[in-house]
């Protein structure tokens, strides 16, 4: 059961807002603002969005454009974001990785594709059935 307190509520009320179900994946992420250019990496990917990784994260609101390649070895995926949330670092929590969720604001149709066959060849590579007689 599950208090206000417990770790995993504020995963599940954002699981269930999001719509997609997200999968663990490292990518390299380029990042440009108005303002910035950086880097990031993803912690976990979705068909709506993404977590970055960084120390160095905007405001909520804030839209920027993140390019990352998908292993499938094809051109590299440019996006038009918005950040949706943010993650401080906090010390007394070091295992909470600091970053900020962002949502795709503008994919091509195809970029759109990749990237939700990638999150279903990884949700389906998650959950393979092994006969265990």
């Amino acid at each position: 059961m599950l208090t206000p307190n417990t770790q995993e509520a504020p995963a599940i009320k954002s699981r269930e807002r999001r719509g997609e179900d997200r999968v663990d994946v490292q990518l390299n992420i380029t990042i440009e603002s108005e303002s910035n250019f950086f880097m990031g990496f993803s912690q976990n990917i979705s068909e709506g969005g993404l977590f970055i990784a960084t120390h160095d994260h905007k405001d909520v609101g804030d839209k920027l454009t993140i390019s990352f390649g998908l292993p499938d070895g094809q051109s590299v995926i440019e996006a038009r974001c918005e950040v949706c949330w943010v993650r401080e670092f906090n010390p007394t929590m070091p295992f909470m990785t600091p970053g900020m969720g962002v949502r795709f604001l503008d994919l091509s149709p195809w970029d759109h594709e990749r990237v939700q066959d990638f999150c279903a060849e990884l949700r389906e590579a998650m959950f393979i059935d092994m006969d265990m007689d």
